[in-house]
């Protein structure tokens, strides 16, 4: 059985260093899809491609278990939030065409609409600093209500999201971001908190679109984004904030798609 996730030459991420990655990058995969007796990735437009780069492999031969999360994780009560500001957090290392750019740009005409606001609302990113990302909250004047946080361990990741209100996450536009649907998505459900989320058309805003509680933008709506922005400040100051229902979050825990996986080795 082969669990075959990353179909890196569908998007502009992907760079070869020389000639002969890019052949192995193109060739290997698809002989080791030629021996499998079956195959699991991870979502539907991932089983498209899938079968596309094979002859071998027909409809029944590839199996879906989504990414999840461990339930042990996000068991007990949520930790305490920041009293009285609205807190909005991210996880993860910014790179390439996932950046905080537009984020900062909406939150900067938030505040430039709602100035009595400001001192309400606290952002927090969690991931490998960047100079560039801490030069763009300077330059937006921002640094008052945005914190960067740097390399946090996983554990400190999942007290960060449970202890937010509200958790942000981006996507690129670039060629192929419609296959991505990031490990970070299942664990911002199972947080079981509203999510703004700027990203394109594919399988992550499939998923997004049924949790019921997702803002969702384009990657460089700064405009759309600061408008939702000013529905969640109102929303968590009426304290009407969403919450996923537990049933959807559910599907996602690691318990229930190792069933998934048993009953692939079963049969």
């Amino acid at each position: 059985v082969l669990d075959y996730r990353d179909h890196g030459r569908e998007h502009n991420g992907h760079f070869y260093q020389n000639l002969h990655q890019r052949f192995i990058q193109h060739h290997v995969p698809e002989a080791v899809l030629r021996y499998a007796n079956h195959v699991v990735t991870i979502n539907r437009r991932m089983k498209e491609l899938t079968l596309g780069s094979s002859n071998s492999l027909s409809h029944n031969d590839v199996s879906i278990i989504p990414q999840g999360y461990d339930p042990e994780d996000f068991a007990g009560d949520a930790p305490r939030g920041e009293h009285g500001r609205l807190h909005i957090a991210h996880t993860g290392t910014f790179y390439i065409d996932r950046r905080p750019d537009a984020f900062l740009t909406a939150l900067a005409l938030f505040f430039e609409r709602h100035p009595r606001a400001r001192g309400d609302v606290l952002v927090s990113f969690a991931g490998t600093p960047r100079e560039e990302d801490r030069k763009r909250v300077a330059s937006l004047k921002l640094d008052d209500c945005v914190r960067i946080l740097g390399y946090l361990p996983h554990r400190d990741c999942v007290v960060l999201t449970r202890s937010a209100d509200v958790l942000w996450m981006t996507i690129g536009a670039s060629r192929g971001m419609d296959v991505a649907s990031t490990g970070k998505l299942y664990e911002y459900l199972a947080a079981r908190k509203p999510i703004l989320a700027s990203v394109p058309a594919g399988e992550a805003r499939n998923t997004l679109q049924h949790s019921g509680v997702a803002f969702l933008t384009e990657p460089d709506d700064s405009d759309a984004m600061a408008a939702h922005l000013e529905t969640l400040y109102t929303l968590w100051r009426e304290g009407k904030l969403p919450s996923p229902a537990a049933g959807y979050v559910e599907q996602f825990d690691r318990r229930q798609l190792t069933g998934k996986l048993a009953r692939v080795f079963a049969d």
